[in-house]
């Protein structure tokens, strides 16, 4: 998955919606999809405090982030990678909150 995409050049030369490096034509939407995400933690600690640890990527924190990026893509595999993206930058801003960053805006997506 391209949780390390750091390139806005893709790899791809077959024109994939989806590559585990780059992003292939969904990488230009890791960007929307990590947004997602960090707004995502500022909400949930906004309800809830930091005191747990982030949950992992499987029931309900899954769903909800598919749910997150379900307006990116119609592919399955490009809705995946999207969704772990945003989850892997909700638990990355959740960590900075735990760390006393104050939390962001009163918006939710």
């Amino acid at each position: 998955m391209a949780v390390g995409f750091t390139s806005s050049v893709s790899c791809c030369t077959d024109g994939s919606e989806w590559c585990d490096t780059c992003g292939g034509r969904s990488g230009p939407l890791l960007g929307t999809a990590g947004c997602r995400g960090a707004v995502w933690a500022d909400d949930v600690a906004r309800k809830v405090g930091t005191a747990r640890a982030w949950p992992e990527y499987r029931g309900k924190a899954l769903a909800i982030a598919i749910g997150k990026v379900l307006d990116l893509t119609r592919d399955a595999r490009a809705r995946d990678g999207l969704a772990r993206h945003c989850h892997k930058r909700a638990g990355e801003r959740w960590l900075e909150l735990q760390a006393g960053a104050p939390i962001n805006g009163k918006r939710s997506l």
